[in-house]
């Protein structure tokens, strides 16, 4: 079915599949305006404050630098807005990746396997999903695969083209997530097992594992300035501040105190109820481990491994074991996806996973998946008369790919959805045209916390809708990253100590504080400044008027 691409040169081939996978993200870098929470909350406001120079607001502890640099560089170079850049930042992994996994699988299946491997990888909806979410995912699966491609290349030839892409494979992935270092030190080790042990099969002059250590001292050098700053900020030399729990869980108090900088200056922790235990993360676990145990790790284990594509592997794993056609190397990549993913299950504190999470290991299972799609064409093509019925059918599962691919740009049929969008338009319109009418000249920005990063956008709003505050430009205090639900004065006291100037009032908002639906009306800390006029969907927008201009706080009458 795919024997004409066999007729092509590496070179040739690989470029089409690079602008393919261009061409099938292309619709979203233009056309999806909608990030997702992740992107309003860290890399839009990290990326934009990168392109204008703003060096405070451009990097956070709690997220790794490598993809809002990068994206960063693009937005500045091409003037692109942070979104765009995001987007278009993702689509270039993408594309990028179908390059170490041709030879990947190469090296391991054969060229036609590799080539079938590369059409399931850029037709996989949900990396085109990601892409139009501006998100980091196709970067990690880039340097994921980067990695696991120059190790298998080590192995047979041990030269120092693959230590160099080895090299560059898990810098990117230590500066790209916090599980990084993890996987990273994990390949490094295997690397430096298979450097001894070739030295000694080989009869090498030199047994010392130079290249081993070569890769390790130049890891060091690049990930030392990110090291340094965190140690400023946070007070520990790790790449990520949420590495920094594990490290307290098991360090002694003297390595702590030796480890630890003893500086005051450090990034403050949050402090708006200081007298509170609540803890987002583990309120959030607890959430989470309410869900039934299919939900929580069953189905995101299938969605992360694309469940069709999982099912075409896993009969073809099963049979090559027990044909005794099993190669070294495929136990390579299994051992990868298995560490992968218990790596992904573990650091999350219990028994749950995201799709996302899981997803960028799945890549190396698609050498199975094109042997398994090879054998399903092979025996429809014998049950079906003609091969334009074939074709037609390749031509139909390929449309619906895509078609779930572009859920970021295809139009909502919901009508809850319609007016909430039709209201967060008319809002951000309001809001831009009166806000500088409203706030102080003096107004300050927000510094971030240990916890909470906050872009130092202006004006700041307290809503539940990143979308919202994204659109809006603005800063945007979460409710739920202090508490999970609220009296009227303890939100009063929120909007105090963040500094809030506007109140989104909508469905959630009630729902983190029952109070403000009809406290808003009577509380002369509050006045009703906008209301959304698609009725559907209930949209207000408050201003708290101890930020805002005065004298607009109303006197109580006595």
């Amino acid at each position: 079915m795919f024997d004409n691409l066999e007729a092509y040169s590496e070179r040739k081939l690989l470029s089409g599949f690079f602008l393919l996978a261009l061409l099938l993200t292309l619709p979203l870098v233009l056309w999806q305006h909608k990030p997702t929470n992740d992107g309003c909350a860290y890399y839009v406001p990290m990326i934009q404050a990168f392109s204008c120079f703003d060096w405070k607001y451009a990097y956070y502890p709690m997220i790794c630098p490598a993809f809002p640099t990068i994206a960063g560089i693009f937005a500045l170079i091409l003037c692109l807005k942070a979104f765009t850049a995001a987007k278009l930042t993702a689509a270039l992994f993408f594309a990028a990746t179908v390059i170490p996994l041709f030879f990947l699988h190469k090296q391991i299946f054969g060229r036609k396997v590799a080539i079938l491997a590369l059409i399931l990888f850029v037709f996989c909806s949900s990396f085109i999903q990601y892409v139009g979410g501006g998100l980091l995912t196709t970067s990690k699966t880039f340097f994921l695969i980067l990695s696991a491609y120059a190790l298998v290349a080590f192995v047979k030839d041990g030269r120092w083209m693959a230590a160099g892409l080895f090299l560059i494979g898990i810098n990117g992935l230590v500066l790209i997530r916090p599980e990084g270092v993890i996987i990273g030190a994990l390949l490094w080790c295997v690397f430096f097992a298979v450097e001894v042990i070739n030295s000694r099969s080989l009869n090498y002059s030199c047994r010392f594992p130079r290249k081993s250590i070569a890769v390790l001292v130049l890891s060091f050098a690049v990930c030392l300035p990110w090291m340094m700053y965190e140690y400023q900020n946070v007070g520990y030399y790790v790449t990520d501040s949420r590495q920094i729990g594990v490290l307290e869980r098991f360090l002694p108090e003297r390595a702590k105190d030796f480890f630890k900088n003893p500086s005051p200056a450090l990034m403050p922790d949050e402090a708006v109820f200081p007298d509170s235990d609540f803890d987002l993360y583990a309120h959030g676990l607890q959430k989470i481990m309410q869900k039934p145990f299919r939900e929580r790790l069953i189905r995101p284990l299938i969605k992360g491994f694309y469940h069709f594509y999982l099912f075409l592997a896993l009969p073809v794993l099963f049979l090559r074991m027990m044909a005794k056609k099993w190669l070294v190397e495929e136990s390579f990549l299994l051992a990868i996806i298995l560490f992968h993913s218990t790596i992904m299950i573990v650091i999350l504190g219990g028994c749950w996973t995201l799709k996302r999470y899981i997803i960028p290991v799945m890549p190396l299972m698609l050498g199975w998946s094109a042997v398994g799609a090879c054998g399903l064409f092979a025996f429809i093509q014998g049950k079906i008369k003609g091969r334009i019925l074939l074709k037609l059918l390749i031509v139909v599962i390929g449309s619906v790919l895509l078609w779930d691919g572009m859920k970021g740009i295809r139009p909502s049929l919901s009508s809850v959805k319609q007016a909430r969008q039709f209201n967060f338009n008319e809002g951000t319109v309001w809001l831009n045209n009166n806000y500088l009418s409203l706030l102080p000249s003096d107004w300050s920005r927000l510094e971030s916390t240990r916890t909470n990063y906050h872009c130092g956008g202006k004006p700041i709003i307290l809503t539940s809708q990143l979308y919202f505050g994204y659109l809006a430009g603005s800063e945007t205090i979460h409710p739920h990253h202090y508490k999970d639900s609220y009296s009227l004065r303890e939100l009063c006291h929120l909007c105090y100590v963040k500094k809030v100037n506007f109140v989104v009032l909508e469905e959630d908002m009630v729902t983190a504080c029952s109070e403000l639906l009809e406290g808003y009306k009577t509380d002369p800390l509050f006045r009703l400044l906008f209301v959304g006029s698609n009725k559907q969907y209930s949209f207000k927008i408050l201003g708290f008027n101890p930020n805002l201009k005065p004298p607009l706080v109303k006197k109580n009458s006595t």
